[in-house]
């Protein structure tokens, strides 16, 4: 009995063992190593993916994510412009997935322009800044009004009331302020000659109240360096800025209406005037006001008859947009170069160019209709003249000629600008008109 037991314990024991050798499994991967891993879920520009394998130790089946791979915006395309008013905003499309984008623009700075305006006797002087796309603006003060000059001596004028300025008087000014009055009397002119040789002056200010600047008023003033005429100033009379070596630009207010001979002679390092005035006159064929200068920009509707006539260092003019008229022999007698006339332009005058020696080339813009007697009579030099718009041209003779007429100019010389030059200055007996008349002939 005893044996059978224990035989009987004996097998159960082996079987145990048996049992739980079977179900004993391998001590787990702490770090499992798959080799070949394979996608099962592919991964999109936002959407992360998945990827399994089996470990090469413990057989257990791994996975692990794809990480998204984002979108590729690699060409952006700009979709309206920013400014410093709207921002702007520009697209892209995912060279991906094709999903397109839309970024704002940040808005630009204030593309300010500024513009200085100077002191006067009365009011500081400041840089105003305005954006020309928004028309934001602010002022910056930073010049103070001018301080009148003391101790000037005058003269009553007839009126009893108003009074010229004779002279420096007591006044030891480097920088001239001319006074809106002495002594009560409002100063409206002066005096030939009153700061001739004042070689110690340095600027001077003339305010809107002065009409008149007397001859010689200013000249021989070597270390005069500038000047500032106020809108209101009339007349300058002979020679007053004369030998005033140290200008080097000048700028004529637009309230000129007469300017007389050789205002500038002398001033040998002046290149460069501001001409603002519809309405001067200059007298004819007298010495020029603009002896020395090499460029002259002109404003204003009209350029002036004889104004630069016999200007002999004159080469470059710049006539602005506003401009309508060019005067008779204006650039008479000149070295000028370079000339463009301005869109707006209506007229040219008689003998405007008359022998305008280095003249090569002009354009006669579309909106001039008459071009005067003699305009481009001996001008050696003029190869070229473009009419931007030849049609409709017909010539006259002179009202007082003997033989009155007219003939109609054909396009097509006009249209080639050699032919042009050539008819145009050829036929200076005649002034040209354009009109809109029958078909015009040869």
């Amino acid at each position: 009995m005893k044996r059978d037991l224990f035989f009987v314990f004996c097998v159960l024991a082996i079987a145990c063992f048996l049992l739980t050798a079977c179900n004993t499994k391998p001590d787990p991967c702490t770090t499992h190593t798959v080799e070949n891993w394979a996608t099962t879920t592919e991964a999109t520009c936002t959407e992360n993916g998945t990827e399994a394998g089996v470990c090469i130790v413990c057989n257990e089946r791994q996975e692990r994510p794809i990480t998204a791979h984002g979108h590729s915006f690699a060409i952006w395309t700009v979709t309206q412009e920013s400014t410093c008013a709207v921002k702007g905003s520009k697209k892209s499309t995912c060279t991906i997935c094709g999903e397109i984008t839309v970024q704002a623009i940040p808005m630009t700075d204030h593309p300010y322009v500024d513009t200085t305006v100077k002191p006067t006797i009365t009011e500081d002087g400041y840089i105003e800044h305005v954006c020309p796309v928004c028309q934001d603006s602010y002022r910056e003060y930073c010049f103070q009004k001018l301080q009148e000059s003391n101790g000037l001596s005058y003269m009553v004028n007839q009126d009893g009331i108003t009074c010229t300025v004779t002279g420096f008087g007591s006044c030891k000014d480097t920088d001239l302020v001319i006074p809106l009055d002495i002594d009560g009397h409002p100063v409206t002119k002066i005096r030939h000659s009153a700061f001739r040789n004042c070689t110690t002056i340095k600027t001077v200010f003339i305010h809107k109240n002065v009409e008149e600047i007397g001859a010689f008023a200013f000249s021989d003033c070597t270390n005069l360096k500038r000047v500032t005429l106020e809108n209101g100033v009339k007349c300058i009379r002979e020679q007053a800025f004369r030998a005033c070596t140290g200008l080097t630009e000048f700028t004529l207010p637009a309230s000129l209406t007469y300017i007389d001979n050789a205002i500038f002679l002398d001033c040998e390092n002046l290149k460069t005037v501001y001409y603002n005035s519809d309405f001067a006159a200059v007298p004819y064929f007298t010495q020029t006001f603009v002896m020395h200068v090499e460029t002259i920009v002109f404003g204003g509707t009209t350029v002036p008859d004889n104004i630069c006539t016999s200007s002999s260092d004159l080469k470059t003019v710049i006539i602005k947009d506003s401009v309508k008229c060019i005067g008779k022999y204006a650039f008479a007698n000149t070295d000028i170069e370079t000339i463009i006339l301005p869109d707006g332009l209506e007229s040219i005058g008689d003998y405007a160019f008359f022998y305008a020696q280095n003249l090569k080339s002009i354009t006669i813009p579309a909106s001039v209709t008459q071009i005067g007697v003699g305009a481009f009579k001996d001008c050696a030099a003029l190869q070229e003249i473009v009419f931007e718009d030849p049609d409709g041209w017909w010539q006259y003779t002179p009202e007082d000629a003997e033989i009155p007429g007219s003939a109609a100019i054909n396009a097509s010389f006009l249209s080639v600008p050699e032919k042009a030059a050539e008819l145009l200055v050829a036929n200076h007996t005649y002034y040209w008109k354009k009109e809109i008349k029958n078909e015009a002939t040869a």
